[in-house]
């Protein structure tokens, strides 16, 4: 997936910073509370989501990151262009 040409995942974001940080467990693991994310995010109840097959969690994770990843570049797109409007009057 690009943006202008360069990957989604390359393309610089003006994002606001929290300074939040979430660490990854015991060998690179989906932490739980983004697993709990995707579950909501997908539809699933948290027993649900534990009862899934691992690859269908893992797609479903997948998902939900590229959607996320979409949505920022969308929000980036409308703030510039607000910028530039601004900018015309």
């Amino acid at each position: 997936m690009e943006r202008y040409g360069e990957a989604i995942t390359a393309y610089p974001l003006r994002r606001l910073d929290t300074g939040i940080t979430i660490r990854r467990g015991f060998g690179g693991l989906v932490p739980e509370v983004e697993e709990r994310e995707a579950a909501r995010f997908n539809g699933y109840s948290w027993k649900e989501w534990r009862d899934l097959p691992h690859e269908e969690k893992v797609d479903s994770v997948a998902y939900m990151r590229v959607k996320r990843q979409i949505e920022a570049h969308e929000e980036d797109a409308r703030a510039k262009e607000m910028k530039r409007k601004a900018r015309r009057k």
